[in-house]
């Protein structure tokens, strides 16, 4: 039986992961979070930041040295191998009917992120998805702005000014 992707939500902005995990994610989203070995992750070195603030409120299933995590930051942006066949073979823990975790660089996988091309592999390989409760930066800044919420298209952030 396969194992179930969990979309793991991260926190957002400058604070300290330690500070804001408590007010941001639920108590069920980090124990769920606690419970993984295997990842994706768009940055690995983000992620382990964020697991390390998670196991200060639930122990770890494991040291984080004994996780596995592979990087997806979307297609073309891989560094070695064809993006179909490295992503089905960052996916096969799951096949192997171990649980993962997906983490994006800030807020929910998939939204605004590189992460829906892992989803979207996943339904296409049958495996089970389960989205986890988290904050949106995209979703939070609609809802703040006083736009209509129930027609909106998002376009991509705008450009970094490197002046």
């Amino acid at each position: 039986m396969a194992g179930i992707l969990y979309l793991i939500p991260n926190t957002l902005g400058d604070d300290a992961r330690e500070d804001q995990l408590s007010s941001v994610l639920p108590k069920d989203t980090i124990y769920q979070a606690s419970q993984l070995r295997y990842w994706i992750v768009e940055n690995a070195k983000t992620a382990r930041a964020l697991l390390k603030a998670v196991g200060t409120q639930s122990p770890l299933i494991c040291p984080m040295q004994e996780m596995q995590m592979s990087e997806w930051r979307g297609p073309g942006k891989q560094q070695v191998g064809k993006d179909v066949v490295n992503l089905k073979s960052m996916l096969q823990p799951l096949l192997d009917g171990h649980d993962m975790g997906l983490m994006s660089e800030a807020g929910l996988p998939a939204i605004a992120d590189p992460g829906s091309d892992v989803v979207k592999m996943a339904h296409q390989m049958g495996i089970t998805v389960r989205a986890l409760v988290g904050p949106s930066s995209l979703l939070l800044a609609l809802m703040s702005s006083g736009m209509n919420g129930q027609s909106f298209s998002f376009h991509g952030y705008l450009p970094v000014n490197n002046t």
